[in-house]
C-alpha cells in the first residue's frame, strides 16, 4: 500500500501557482486537461508526482487506454494510485 500523503509547509503558495497556470492555459488533452492538472494539485499539496503513471495520451482515446492500465475506471484509478478507498464520491 501506498504511503500515507501529507501536505508540505507551504501547499498554498504552490497550490495557487498551479491553479493560474491551469487558467491561463489552454485545454490540451495529455498536457492541460483534468487529470493533468489533478495531479498537479497533488504534487503542488504533497510534493509526490503521479503524473508519471498516466503522462503520454494526445487523445480521448489515450487517456482511456492509459487509465485502463492503471484500473478499470477513472475512479479506480484515482484511488488506486492514492492508496484511498472510495466512498461513493465519484
Amino acid at each position: 500500500m501506498n504511503e500515507p500523503l501529507h501536505r508540505k509547509q507551504g501547499w498554498e503558495l504552490r497550490l495557487n501557482a498551479v491553479l493560474d497556470t491551469a487558467r491561463a492555459r489552454p485545454y490540451v488533452l495529455g498536457q492541460a486537461d483534468c487529470l493533468k492538472v489533478a495531479c498537479e494539485v497533488v504534487e503542488a499539496l504533497t510534493g509526490t508526482d503521479f503524473w508519471p503513471r498516466f503522462a503520454g495520451y494526445t487523445t480521448k482515446r489515450g487517456a482511456l487506454v492509459t487509465i485502463a492500465r492503471v484500473a478499470p475506471s477513472l475512479a479506480d484509478a484515482v484511488s488506486a494510485t492514492l492508496g484511498v478507498r472510495q466512498s461513493g464520491v465519484f
